[in-house]
């Protein structure tokens, strides 16, 4: 834990911890349209996103100030990654509606559960191997930010068998199921619109996204998953984790993680 100068300050994990080891890599952003594609499948978050949010404008803003806030609790220092949970907190609170209110344990329960999902795989697909008692500890790790934004510990799933368990049976039930809304929200994440850049562009990120997503959840969503996408998505696979490896750590590394090595000294393993 922190002490000393917030130069000294290691945050509330700190570098030894499996969650830097994962959420530092860059290529597991890529997976982030998929924990965003899963939260969307819930119709109360596809409802709270349409009615307090830009992303029919902004439909990356989201994912990046997703993103930018996690970084923050996970690599900042202790002040800073407090900071970021009580700037989700009070968005929190603001967000509600018929029959739906951000602060709803079980509903932050599922959001948190696809970024847990989606950054074991997408770090198991695009950076390396991560044995299961590694992921178990990622989820276990994950439990305390979780409590810090409002999930009861009490309601969480003891470990990864279970958490499976969970995530597979909100599908399973329907409680979890893509509807026109979701189909909607997610064609402007996927496929997002920047003056100059052609939609198709974006294809590749489809084909990740797809290849991550549990198959109903894919199916939902009228995401191409024939031939052509499998033997793509195993391109990926093959080739990303080699280019990870190479990179320099200036281009494998996330700034938030970059920053955070540097203000302890220290060099990423």
């Amino acid at each position: 834990m922190a002490s000393g100068s917030l130069n000294e300050d290691p945050g509330l994990f700190g570098p030894h911890s499996i969650l830097w080891r994962v959420n530092r890599e860059s290529a597991v952003t890529l997976a982030g349209t998929c924990a965003i594609l899963m939260q969307f499948a819930h119709p109360k978050v596809a409802a709270g996103v349409r009615d307090h949010s830009r992303y029919q404008v902004d439909a990356v803003g989201r994912l990046r100030r997703t993103l930018d806030l996690t970084l923050a609790i996970v690599f900042g220092p202790r002040p800073a990654a407090l900071e970021a949970v009580r700037a989700i907190n009070t968005r929190h609170r603001s967000v509600r509606g018929p029959g739906y209110s951000a602060t709803d344990p079980d509903l932050l329960l599922w959001v948190h559960a696809t970024l847990v999902f989606s950054a074991i795989r997408g770090y198991r697909a695009l950076v390396g191997p991560l044995s299961d008692a590694e992921a178990d500890q990622y989820y276990q790790d994950t439990k305390a930010i979780g409590v810090l934004l409002g999930i009861p510990r009490e309601i969480y799933p003891g470990r990864m068998d279970a958490f499976d368990a969970y995530m597979q049976g909100m599908i399973d039930s329907r409680e979890v199921a893509v509807g026109t809304e979701a189909r909607r929200m997610a064609d402007l994440v996927l496929r997002p619109s920047f003056r100059g850049v052609p939609r198709l562009a974006f294809a590749p990120l489809s084909v990740i996204t797809a290849g991550l997503l549990p198959p109903a959840l894919r199916e939902g969503y009228g995401l191409k998953w024939g031939r052509p996408q499998r033997a793509a998505f195993a391109a990926c696979r093959t080739a990303l984790p080699r280019v990870v490896a190479m990179a320099p750590g200036a281009v494998r590394l996330l700034p938030p993680a970059r920053q955070a090595y540097r203000r302890l000294r220290l060099r990423a393993a």
